[in-house]
């Protein structure tokens, strides 16, 4: 276990869109049910479904060869600059929350030693017959059956959002696997100004749809990793255009544009200042 007096270090990334991009639920209709208001400095994300076991089971459906083309061609995306350049080559990564295992895989492609859990337990047979290269298997991010000292890093990306009572399990189980100066890639949504302002007028609670998902600002949950005990190092934005397609009905009807959908989209992401 590190000693309370040396830091682990811990990497954050801001996921300006909704955690792994999912999709907001919808009536039989089409119609959006997904609300969000503010509450104790946070953004909440209200939805038809909370998300449980069976909600990601049924999110990631059916897996077959398109799910894991892109990740078998060691494909990173956005995350492609901070896993470069702050994942260890040498040691043992989990990413905790790793769904179908599409990041999971792509690290293995390039040569990290990694392996994921997954709480959706039937999601995890699932790909555990179709793809068993993929070492994945079922368990809670926030109470691992390994000791003290596990892993040289943990990557977790948008899971500890999802947590009504807050991240801080999360936080404090990938302090305790981690080996001493180990790192951790975190991704949660951000509660950036152009939600502050967006809903500034918020959308009204109602107790027919469950809690979702937080959003935080930086400050905030910058705050709850030092606590812990881990030290910030670097923090980056992603999915900007994703993020303003979301909040912005007028940049959505862009979206939908042949030509200047795709345009917009390109320039928005490399934008530093919308990035973050």
């Amino acid at each position: 276990r590190t000693p309370r007096g040396c830091s682990n270090t811990v990497l954050r990334f801001i996921n300006v869109s909704p955690a792994r991009s999912r999709e907001p639920a919808s009536t039989s209709k089409g119609a959006q049910v997904r609300i969000k208001y503010p509450q104790a400095g946070r953004l909440v994300y209200a939805d038809a479904s909370s998300a449980t076991r069976s909600f990601w089971e049924e999110h990631w459906g059916a897996l077959d060869e398109r799910t894991f083309a892109l990740a078998d061609q060691g494909y990173l995306q956005w995350l492609e600059t901070p896993f470069r350049r702050h994942l260890p080559r040498q040691g043992k990564i989990l990413e905790a929350g790793c769904g179908p295992g599409q990041v999971l895989r792509a690290m293995q492609v390039r040569g990290y030693d990694t392996e994921g859990v997954e709480w959706a337990a039937d999601l995890v047979g699932r790909v555990n017959r179709f793809r068993p290269d993929i070492p994945i298997r079922a368990g809670d991010a926030t109470a691992l059956e390994v000791p003290d000292g596990s892993y040289r890093a943990v990557v977790s990306l948008g899971v500890a959002e999802h947590r009504r009572d807050g991240p801080e399990p999360f936080v404090r189980e990938a302090w305790r696997i981690l080996e001493p100066q180990g790192t951790l890639l975190m991704s949660v949504p951000h509660y950036h100004w152009l939600r502050r302002w967006r809903y500034r007028r918020p959308d009204t609670p109602t107790d027919r749809l469950d809690f979702y998902q937080y959003a935080f600002r930086p400050e905030e949950f910058a705050a709850i990793l030092e606590a812990q005990g881990f030290r910030l190092v670097a923090r980056y934005g992603y999915a900007a255009w994703e993020s303003l397609c979301e909040d912005l009905p007028a940049v959505r009807a862009l979206e939908r544009l042949p030509v200047v959908g795709p345009r917009m989209q390109g320039l928005v992401n490399r934008l530093p200042g919308l990035s973050r």
